[in-house]
């Protein structure tokens, strides 16, 4: 089995905080990455995603410091201030089948249209309560 595995690095300019980004530290203590992104804010407009590494601070490396020393810089660092990110993309035969088990639901859905006018004001309306819950993340938990 044959595995393409695509890198991206990209530079982003922050130019206030909050971010709206969560930091969690990997490989133990060696990698800061990107834990969650809430959306709506700085750092899901500038398009990071979790997952992304962090790679450099004003084209300082932080590959060769610890986490704690890295996520430190960063925080420190006066806006406006540019940051690295890697981020990898597996291309894998895995993706297809995933695709191919939401083909099946999208096919069961269409068989199922007589339920369905039934069934979307219910919907409807657990997105709106999904949505007003998601609308209530803490962002006093948010770390930048």
């Amino acid at each position: 089995i044959f595995f393409e595995i695509k890198m991206l690095e990209f530079v982003v300019e922050i130019e206030s905080r909050p971010l709206g980004v969560r930091f969690a530290h990997a490989d133990r203590g060696e990698t800061v990455l990107v834990h969650l992104v809430l959306e709506n804010k700085l750092g899901h407009k500038l398009g990071l995603l979790p997952g992304d590494i962090l790679i450099a601070v004003n084209n300082k490396s932080v590959l060769d410091i610890k986490s704690t020393e890295a996520l430190n810089l960063f925080r420190q660092t006066q806006c406006p201030f540019n940051a690295s990110f890697r981020r990898f993309d597996d291309d894998d035969e895995f993706d297809d089948d995933d695709d191919d088990e939401l083909n099946d639901t999208n096919n069961n859905d269409t068989n199922n249209n007589d339920n369905n006018d039934d069934n979307t004001n219910n919907n409807e309306t657990n997105n709106d309560n999904n949505n007003e819950t998601d609308n209530k993340v803490d962002d006093s938990n948010v770390n930048v």
